[in-house]
């Protein structure tokens, strides 16, 4: 074999090896940074929306009502109902629910998180003073449940109407 063939053989081979170690080494960085972004900004995109749902009066009704359980202050959870809801739920009944519903986490809830909204939905059934539903997550270290929240016009001001406990 002549000497240039032989030169031009262990090029090819180096430059191969060149590039496997290259593809070894930088590939998985690059794509895990790629990865990274991406996560991040689906991240920042959560929480712009969140942040845009609790500037509205009903994405705030539906995080206050949601902290109050969070903190146990079923009272002040009570007082956000409608008054045809307060008779469905009393202090009592909120907490043995939450609480049901909350039995499995690991260490207690420690936020309340509204996560989206609609104004136009199917079900349950909208009623005449409906004016959003709001799913507010309830949040633990490694667990998550939720309440769903139907808000209405209740006199002059926005109330709970309607509770769906649990996640879907």
């Amino acid at each position: 074999m002549s000497r240039l063939k032989l030169s031009v053989i262990i090029v090819g081979l180096f430059l191969l090896l060149a590039m496997s170690i290259a593809t070894i080494y930088f590939v998985p960085r690059l794509g895990t940074s790629i990865g990274v972004v991406i996560v991040n900004d689906a991240e920042r995109s959560q929480k712009q929306k969140e942040a845009a749902l609790l500037a509205t009066p009903h994405g705030r009704l539906a995080y206050t009502f949601a902290a109050a359980l969070v903190k146990g202050d079923f009272q002040a959870a009570h007082e956000l109902l409608t008054a045809e809801a307060k008779s469905e739920w009393p202090p009592e009944k909120l907490q043995s629910t939450y609480n049901q519903m909350v039995h499995y986490f690991i260490n207690p809830p420690h936020a309340a998180v509204p996560i989206m909204d609609m104004a136009d939905w199917q079900l349950p059934e909208r009623r005449d003073g409906d004016f959003a539903w709001v799913y507010t997550a309830i949040v633990g270290e490694g667990d998550t449940e939720a309440v769903t929240l139907i808000i209405a016009r209740d006199a002059e001001h926005l109330a709970i109407r309607s509770i769906e406990w649990g996640r879907p």
